[in-house]
């Protein structure tokens, strides 16, 4: 089964939603036009199983034809079959999935050829080519992951900044903007041979110049994300995570800090500063 070409514009008609023994139910009819890169073509086999897999669970579905037929057997896995002997080899369908966080349209042609050993065809939705349905433009757990596995696939000899302390370098290797959202990679080598058990990471801004350590303000930036988590995360050759942050900006008399603490008795501790300018450098990975 492969993956065809995008079609430009669908148009939903009926309206399902599930009771609670997971089949689907008419509840109304709408009507809407979803274009270009929101639907995507599949041949599915016409007289099998379709599944379609969703990251999160499915609030209701809409099939804009009466001889399909779909039930929920898991709240994230929709299965739609064509009733016997009403379908034929190059029927379309449509089908929207619907989310908390986003909506996602397939259309579906039926090919009536054998496929032996395979009784269905599974579809996985990817929410980053679906629309968003989150007002406030939260991104989700698995959304973040989506893009935070292509920035670890992406190069990074060009490094952002730079720190060393203690037999320890730590880098940001780039940094990127998705949406209202900022992402920062960074990694860090252990050129000893005792590994840097991370105890806490913290990332702030903080003056340039402080006058006096009383009127020091430091801001404490929590990232609303990050890949990996830290907690008592061993470093004994290299360590790379990825942070997400809520878009942000701060004044030029002031820098971001990224520091990394041990939680031993030794106290090694490594911090990384930098200036705006750097962030406003930050590229469109989209």
């Amino acid at each position: 089964m492969k993956f065809l070409s995008k079609i430009a514009t669908a148009t939903l008609f009926v309206l399902f939603s599930f009771n609670s023994n997971g089949q689907l139910n008419q509840t109304n009819y709408s009507s809407g036009t979803v274009t270009g890169s929101e639907l995507e073509t599949f041949h599915v086999p016409l007289k099998s199983t379709t599944h379609i897999i969703s990251p999160e669970p499915i609030s209701y579905v809409d099939i804009n034809r009466p001889e399909v037929e779909g039930d929920l057997s898991d709240k994230k896995i929709c299965r739609l079959k064509a009733l016997p002997n009403t379908l034929k080899d190059g029927d379309r369908f449509t089908v929207t999935i619907v989310t908390n966080s986003f909506i996602k349209v397939y259309q579906l042609i039926c090919r009536d050829r054998p496929n032996p050993g395979n009784e269905s065809f599974v579809i996985t939705i990817n929410p980053l080519r679906a629309v968003a349905l989150n007002l406030n433009n939260k991104m989700s757990e698995q959304q973040f992951k989506q893009v935070a596995l292509q920035i670890l696939a992406k190069s990074n000899e060009d490094k952002v900044e730079r720190a060393s302390a203690y037999g320890l370098k730590l880098y940001v290797n780039n940094i990127f903007v998705v949406d209202d959202y900022i992402f920062i990679d960074v990694e860090m080598f252990n050129k000893t041979n005792l590994a840097f058990d991370i105890d806490e990471t913290r990332f702030k801004l903080k003056d340039k110049k402080i006058v006096k350590a009383t009127i020091s303000q430091d801001i404490e930036m929590l990232p609303e994300h990050e890949f990996y988590k830290t907690d008592a995360a061993p470093v004994r050759k290299m360590w790379r995570n990825i942070y997400a942050f809520k878009k942000f900006t701060f004044p030029e008399d002031k820098i971001l800090s990224i520091e990394f603490s041990e939680k031993q008795v030794s106290g090694r501790k490594i911090e990384l500063k930098m200036n705006y300018k750097k962030l406003l450098r930050a590229e469109t990975l989209y």
